[in-house]
């Protein structure tokens, strides 16, 4: 019954390692007080991410935002 989501979950999961970076690396930023590259990095991806939903979430549906997030993670 499950089976649908499958398509998300492999999205979601190729996304995961490239978030788990980005956390410690963001962390580092924020003690070196980086703050200003952090706000833009974030900014950037949120355009992205944006920008691909546009685009993938009527081609691919749910699976199409799942995409969309990896895409903006790196």
């Amino acid at each position: 019954e499950f089976l649908p989501a499958a398509p998300t979950l492999r999205w979601l999961g190729a996304a995961l390692p490239a978030t788990f970076v980005m956390f410690a690396l963001v962390n580092v930023m924020l003690a070196i007080g980086k703050e200003r590259t952090v706000v833009t990095r974030y900014a950037a991806a949120l355009l992205f991410n944006i920008t691909f939903s546009i685009f993938l979430v009527p081609l691919w549906g749910v699976p199409g935002a799942a995409a969309a997030l990896m895409f903006s993670e790196f």
